[in-house]
């Protein structure tokens, strides 16, 4: 949406809420030689002659140089232009002619205000010397809390309450406080992108993701939102295929889906090489598994009755249980140390350690309490080693 726009007749700064002057231009602004530079805008805080717009602000050095970037983005290598009386405003909304007065070749920050480097018309130079023109009247943009955001255009004019507003009214709709900065950065362009850039960067991602869901580029927005909502769950099973993370950026994806065939392997080839390796791995496992728990039975970390159940807990999470094997106490002495067999605790066998273990369990359930298999096991050990 466009910024609110405000129009100036205003002149060097004075205090805050007080009107001033437009600028005033002489003979001296169309030397024949040298640079003719006239001032657009002041710094820091001002208002309109007539009170227009309320307190507007260029702001600081800085803040001056956005505005001039700005103006040097929207209008690219065309010169701003400085007409008769804001005839180029009429001439936008009546289709009109706008005679061009001067062109605004360059622009320049000073500590006083914004300056621009004129070339004027051969008719408009004689206006100025002969006093048919005196005064400088800026045409620009400005939001809602009074920062001007960017010029548009400067005009030659002799009566500074032109009644511009309601023709400003008519040609933007919007009054909206939103700055194209913003936009611009949520697209990763610079902030005084211009406009086109900013819809050349939109354009290109609507294209990408309507390429992405099977539709062509120029599809309507319903269509492509459609079909991103209907193919969104499988957004994840396309970057998983081509071996990216199931959140992948969508141009990471089309670039890995896009890569050279010669990548890639017959399907009976692959499907003989997924059993070897499916072969492989579960001989691995295994194998890892039954160390594991054959090591923390030997430790003592587990009964000999709990073997099934540590089999079934490495199967599905090998590490986890190598994590609790490590930190475990032993529920019973290894075999020979104390001169206790391996698979009892004081008076109780393994198995009657693993029965008791399970009634432990049963009775605490029955009054609403979960017990699991460990701390069963560590219950009933240690009371058996009262």
């Amino acid at each position: 949406m466009s910024p609110a726009i405000r129009f100036g007749d205003c002149g060097s700064v004075a205090g805050m809420n007080q009107p001033v002057n437009i600028f005033e231009i002489s003979a001296a602004t169309v030397a024949d030689q040298g640079e003719n530079w006239i001032k657009l805008l002041p710094a820091g805080r001002f208002r309109l002659r007539d009170g227009r717009g309320g307190d507007l602000d260029a702001g600081s050095v800085a803040d001056m140089q956005k505005i001039v970037d700005r103006t040097r983005a929207y209008f690219g290598s065309t010169d701003l232009m400085i007409d008769y009386d804001h005839e180029l405003v009429r001439a936008q909304k009546d289709g009109g002619r706008a005679e061009a007065a001067g062109w605004i070749k360059d622009m320049q920050v000073r500590v006083d205000g914004i300056y621009g480097r004129v070339e004027w018309t051969a008719a408009a130079a004689a206006k100025i010397r002969a006093l048919e023109y005196r005064y400088i009247s800026p045409w620009f943009q400005a939001l809602k809390d009074g920062r001007v955001h960017q010029l548009l255009n400067a005009a030659l004019v002799n009566m500074p309450a032109l009644d511009l507003s309601a023709i400003a009214a008519s040609l933007f709709v919007s009054t909206e406080d939103t700055s194209m900065e913003k936009i611009a950065k949520a697209l990763g362009l610079a902030d005084n992108a211009s406009q086109d850039a900013i819809l050349a960067a939109i354009t290109d991602r609507h294209s990408k993701i309507a390429a992405a869901v099977g539709l062509a580029a120029d599809a309507k927005f319903d269509d492509v939102v459609a079909a991103v909502s209907a193919g969104a769950g499988g957004m994840g099973r396309i970057a998983a295929a081509v071996g990216l993370a199931g959140n992948a950026a969508l141009d990471d994806i089309v670039a890995a889906a896009a890569g050279s065939a010669s990548q890639f392997v017959p399907l009976a080839r692959f499907n003989d090489l997924k059993v070897q390796l499916n072969d492989l791995s579960a001989s691995v496992s295994k194998r890892d598994v039954d160390e594991a728990v054959q090591a923390a039975i030997d430790d003592g970390k587990i009964t000999p009755a709990q073997e099934i159940w540590a089999r079934n807990y490495a199967g599905a999470d090998l590490a986890g249980f190598k994590s609790f094997a490590a930190s475990a106490q032993p529920v019973v002495k290894p075999q020979g140390k104390d001169g206790l067999p391996a698979d009892k605790v004081g008076d109780l066998t393994a198995d009657q350690i693993a029965a008791k273990a399970q009634a432990y369990i049963a009775e605490q359930g029955k009054v609403g309490i979960v017990v699991d298999i460990i701390a069963a096991v560590n219950h009933v050990t240690e009371q058996a080693g009262k």
